[in-house]
């Protein structure tokens, strides 16, 4: 992972395993992957580098995610197909992060570019049953050109479990995410407690 962090993989044989059994053998190589994509982390601070995060797709939708290494650079390509009942929440990306607590501010930041210009949007929310929203859903006006997205957000509840998600179903159109980063926002009053 860029010099980042390293891990070790496990070795599928495809000579003695049937493709059933290939597939459950990447999904947990993925599995065990995943602490590489959060390197530099400090508590309630993560940036993305190289884990894939969560990909959901529901029923009529089509979606394909594949990390990729463009100049030694992780990055996503997340490919969004036909939909027979095309809605933005059909498809969905998702990173965990830190618990959130009602009331704090957060800072959201996007590295993003589109095949073509389309909308969408990005939530915090629970990483369990029921997925409620624990902020405002913020639009992004996605672009050919790569962009950087930046929103703060208001936690609207407490939840220990929680996901970032992107919502980018709705539209057909190949997604490249460079990097994503959650951060608490200090305030004054928080910092007027530090002091005391």
């Amino acid at each position: 992972v860029t010099g980042v962090q390293t891990c070790a993989l496990p070795i599928c044989s495809l000579q003695t395993v049937r493709l059933e059994a290939h597939r459950d053998c990447t999904h947990a190589a993925l599995e065990l992957a995943a602490p590489a994509g959060s390197p530099s982390f400090a508590v309630d601070h993560l940036q993305v580098y190289a884990s894939p995060g969560r990909l959901w797709v529901a029923d009529g939708a089509k979606a394909t995610l594949r990390p990729e290494f463009d100049m030694g650079s992780p990055r996503l390509r997340l490919t969004v197909g036909p939909d027979r009942a095309p809605a933005s929440s059909h498809v969905q990306w998702s990173w965990p992060i830190q618990a959130v607590h009602a009331g704090e501010k957060r800072r959201i930041r996007l590295s993003l570019r589109a095949s073509r210009s389309r909308e969408a949007s990005m939530a915090l929310t629970q990483n369990h049953p029921p997925f409620a929203a624990l902020c405002r859903h913020e639009s992004l006006q996605l672009q050919p050109e790569r962009r950087e997205y930046e929103r703060e957000v208001v936690c609207t509840a407490s939840d220990e479990n929680c996901r970032l998600v992107l919502f980018v179903g709705g539209e057909e159109c190949t997604l490249e995410l460079g990097g994503v980063e959650v951060s608490p926002i200090e305030t004054r009053d928080a910092d007027a407690k530090k002091l005391k």
